[in-house]
């Protein structure tokens, strides 16, 4: 994957809002201040899509760490909002090639963070 990347946000207010279709039919899992969660991914899983917010209106700071293979190659993705509950994150990342681990790192000391994982097959086309 080359560097530097496109980012794009688009809000799809007609057909309603996908992250919060997600948000109440996942159970988020709980990431406490200054902790992690890392999980590995199947060979065949080629992209990962996560729901970030939290429970009340603190700032909201992650990192998302991403190693493909055996050559360590990272992306490093910092994530921040204002507050978390009422602007929640929803990020795609591409996690293509042999071997991943995903690491979701929370940056905040003090409050816990929620995040839905939702490994994806065909990247950006459906997820199981």
């Amino acid at each position: 994957m080359d560097f530097p990347q496109d980012i794009n946000v688009n809000f799809d207010v007609e057909n309603g809002n996908v992250s919060s279709k997600l948000f109440y039919t996942r159970t988020p899992r709980i990431v406490s201040g200054g902790g992690s969660y890392t999980f590995n991914l199947d060979p065949d899983v080629e992209g990962v899509h996560v729901l970030f917010s939290n429970d009340g209106y603190n700032p909201l700071s992650a990192r998302v760490e991403i190693e493909q293979g055996r050559s360590n190659t990272f992306q490093l993705v910092d994530i921040f909002t204002e507050s978390g509950f009422v602007q929640p994150i929803f990020a795609d990342f591409d996690t293509s090639g042999g071997g991943k681990t995903v690491t979701i790192r929370n940056k905040d000391t003090e409050n816990a963070l929620f995040a839905i994982v939702i490994p994806s097959r065909l990247w950006f086309l459906s997820t199981y």
